[in-house]
């Protein structure tokens, strides 16, 4: 009697079977909550740290698509009227500043941030949406200190500034941070990264 392996499922075969117990609402939402993600990962990163026309209407358009894709409207209305007192405040700031609208494109990032933040507070409903939510925050601190600790290593100088993309190295501890608390909050927790 000859036993034999299992023939293994092609990658095909394991996508289909992942997708079958899926919605197309729920395929929707991990679609949106990836490209906000890798938005985030990767244009704001560049240069000024996300500030700028192009970077601001890239981001405000994919708003447009994800907010929709995420039915962010039935998020807490706690979350939602939080977010639109954030952005509200923001905007609030250049009226009555004396610069008035000369740090408008700071404002509209506090608006940003809370469209992000509805569209984030709507995805995480489980523990796996957390989980995978932190796994990419994790990866994008690790991606942009790559970039940042090849490029001073490379210059062999110790007192070389690591700013990775960004323009300086504040943005870009800035953008460290999450990863890192997120990464150590994973590490240190023995129960579910909830």
């Amino acid at each position: 009697m000859v036993i034999t392996a299992p023939a293994k499922p092609s990658a095909r075969q394991e996508l289909a079977e992942v997708l079958a117990g899926r919605t197309w609402t729920e395929i929707l939402e991990h679609v949106a909550m990836l490209a906000m993600l890798v938005i985030w990962a990767v244009p704001f990163t560049r240069a000024v740290g996300g500030r700028g026309v192009h970077n601001e209407l890239l981001f405000c358009g994919a708003l447009l698509l994800i907010l929709p894709a995420m039915q962010a409207w039935r998020t807490s209305h706690r979350s939602i009227a939080l977010a639109g007192l954030t952005a509200v405040a923001a905007e609030l700031v250049c009226v009555f500043a004396p610069t008035h609208w000369y740090g408008s494109d700071v404002a509209v990032e506090y608006a940003i941030a809370a469209a992000c933040f509805v569209a984030g507070r709507r995805y995480v409903r489980d523990v796996d949406r957390r989980l995978l939510v932190a796994i990419a925050i994790c990866l994008a601190g690790l991606y942009e200190f790559e970039q940042a600790f090849v490029a001073w290593w490379g210059s062999g100088n110790a007192a070389t500034e690591m700013s990775g993309t960004f323009y300086w190295h504040n943005p870009y501890a800035a953008f460290l941070l999450p990863g890192a608390v997120v990464g150590l909050g994973l590490v240190a927790s023995r129960r579910s990264p909830a």
